[in-house]
């Protein structure tokens, strides 16, 4: 019995699974799936039975990802607390690039109101709450009075 030969076949199989596997797109966000923030820019998304479907990565760098909301088109938005960024993913999990302006201090929270536009609220600095319009594009400055 030849047994390199016995080895390769099952780790060629191996190694097409995990290929194939690697280049499929994930599915499109549905009801009931659970998005969970995990740090270092990444946001997990689960099945409503608690699978892991995918880990979401984006170039923006921080240790914590804090807020996230949705857009009408099912695009996903997180913000990045240390990055002073927000990353836009697709409605399949794709990084899309960062959304918005480099804001004062901290994003934390954001949340978008029924004519698009999004509000997001700095934990840091001036402690403002910035309105950006469905494009990125900032509107209002909501100043709060609370900062440094």
């Amino acid at each position: 019995m030849n047994l390199s030969r016995s080895l390769w076949a099952p780790a060629a199989a191996v190694m097409l699974c995990v290929t194939a596997w690697g280049q499929q797109q994930a599915p499109p966000f549905a009801v009931g799936d659970v998005f969970l923030a995990i740090g270092t820019s990444r946001v997990a998304r689960y099945s409503p039975e608690g699978t892991l479907i995918q880990v979401m990565t984006s170039d923006i760098t921080s240790l914590e990802t804090t807020g996230m909301a949705f857009d009408r088109a099912g695009n996903l938005y997180a913000t990045h607390f240390q990055g002073n960024r927000i990353a836009r993913f697709d409605n399949r999990g794709t990084y899309l690039g960062p959304f918005g302006i480099l804001f004062d201090r901290s994003p934390e929270s954001i949340a978008m109101d029924i004519d698009g536009n999004f509000y997001v609220g700095q934990a840091d600095g001036n402690q403002d709450v910035v309105k950006l319009n469905a494009a990125g594009v900032d509107q209002v400055l909501i100043e709060l009075g609370y900062g440094d």
